[in-house]
């Protein structure tokens, strides 16, 4: 992201840039080496996932209501792991707590693949996960999935209810990739430049 924003601003620097480095990282960080808002512009999205609250097998309940159940019958008991501090799994499972009103354990991991790992293994709770990472997984019956927190259920787990209809209205969190151009000199933009 940083190469791209010191490159020569001519409109034809592409970037591919996602939640965590455009949107995520400027309101966490007082200093970073680049402004998404003023050192480049938005060209097209690519790609809006939405994540699916995962429970490990081991686990003792079955659905979302069941989970917050028992994290308000003991709280700091449950753990839920993220890629790490900072994330959208992260910061989605913020979101969900301040939601439903409980405190799990957030155990933050360096990256999804050891996160999934563990969930798999049972070594976690819960975990909110991209829906292309644990589709299939919830398939196979190897995790359970709670809730989506798409605003519609998703085609590929159709019977896993959204977390908005398990009676969280509203509730949406969404990981999106977009693909960024380094915003141009306003003379180059009427010269044939990629935002033309």
């Amino acid at each position: 992201m940083e190469a791209a924003t010191k490159s020569a601003p001519d409109g034809y620097t592409l970037v591919m840039g996602q939640t965590s480095n455009l949107a995520i990282n400027p309101s966490l960080y007082s200093k970073l080496a680049y402004d998404p808002l003023k050192d480049l512009t938005p060209v097209a999205l690519v790609a809006a996932t939405p994540l699916v609250l995962v429970a490990s097998p081991k686990s003792t309940f079955k659905s979302l209501s069941e989970m917050v159940a028992a994290a308000k019958a003991k709280p700091d008991a449950i753990s839920i792991a993220s890629p790490g501090n900072g994330t959208v799994g992260h910061l989605t499972g913020e979101m969900f707590m301040r939601a439903a009103g409980i405190k799990l354990v957030h155990v933050p991991y360096k990256g999804a693949s050891p996160a999934l790992t563990d969930i798999l293994g049972g070594q976690v709770d819960v975990y909110f996960a991209t829906a292309q990472t644990v589709a299939e997984h919830v398939k196979a019956g190897t995790l359970r999935a709670l809730g989506t927190t798409s605003a519609k259920r998703l085609s590929v787990l159709p019977n896993v209810p959204t977390i908005a209809e398990s009676g969280y209205k509203d509730f949406e969190a969404i990981s999106w990739t977009v693909c960024w151009c380094r915003r141009a000199h306003p003379s180059r933009l009427s010269r044939g430049s990629i935002l033309r």
